[in-house]
C-alpha cells in the first residue's frame, strides 16, 4: 500500500504561521470595512490562538533541542530512502488505541 508521506520543515511551518497571520489580518479588515468604531483604530489586529501559540512554543523548543539521536535519525533516513524502512498500519493503529502488541 504506497501511501503519501508528509514532511513538515522550518520553512513550511512559518508558511503555516504566515497563514494564520494573513487570514488574522484580512479577515479583521473586512470585519471593519462598514464599522465605523473599527475605522477610529490605528491599526490592523492579528491575535494567534491559544494552540497556535502552543504549537510555536513547541516548535521553538523543538527547534532549540539538542537531544537528538543523529545516529538513529540516519539509520532511518537511509531506511527510508531506499524503501527498506516499512510500517505496519495496524501496529500502529493497535498503538494508538492502547491495544499493545506490536
Amino acid at each position: 500500500m504506497g501511501g503519501r508521506v508528509m514532511r513538515i520543515n522550518d520553512a513550511m511551518l512559518q508558511q503555516i504561521f504566515r497563514g494564520y497571520k494573513s487570514a488574522g489580518t484580512s479577515s479583521g479588515k473586512a470585519g471593519r470595512a462598514g464599522s465605523s468604531s473599527g475605522a477610529s483604530r490605528g491599526g490592523d489586529e492579528v491575535s494567534i490562538s491559544a494552540e497556535g501559540q502552543s504549537l510555536q512554543r513547541l516548535v521553538q523548543a523543538a527547534a532549540g533541542s539538542t537531544d537528538v539521536r543523529t545516529d538513529r535519525v540516519a539509520e532511518l533516513k537511509s531506511q527510508v530512502q531506499s524503501g527498506q524502512y516499512v510500517i505496519d498500519p495496524q501496529a500502529i493503529a493497535n498503538r494508538m488505541l492502547g491495544l499493545g502488541g506490536a
